[in-house]
């Protein structure tokens, strides 16, 4: 996604889509890939540079921090 966004000019909007929608739609996985009622809670919190800030999974977080691991 960021290398879509910084070496090809692909608005971030699109992007996220294009790494999270896309992909979910085409396994069938209807949910996931959007946050809306009934969907996974499966999230990735992004910096503003575009790095892993915080991961949850099923609405808990499983990594947070910069270049540390962090599993509660």
């Amino acid at each position: 996604m960021r290398n879509g966004v910084k070496f090809m000019g692909i608005p971030l909007q699109v992007a996220v889509r294009m790494v999270s929608e896309t992909p979910a739609e085409v396994l069938g996985l209807l949910e996931k890939g959007r946050i809306m009622p009934g969907a996974d809670a499966d999230l990735v919190v992004l910096s503003t540079e575009g790095m892993v800030e915080e991961t949850i999974v099923a609405g808990e977080t499983v990594y947070h921090g910069r270049g540390e691991s962090h599993v509660w």
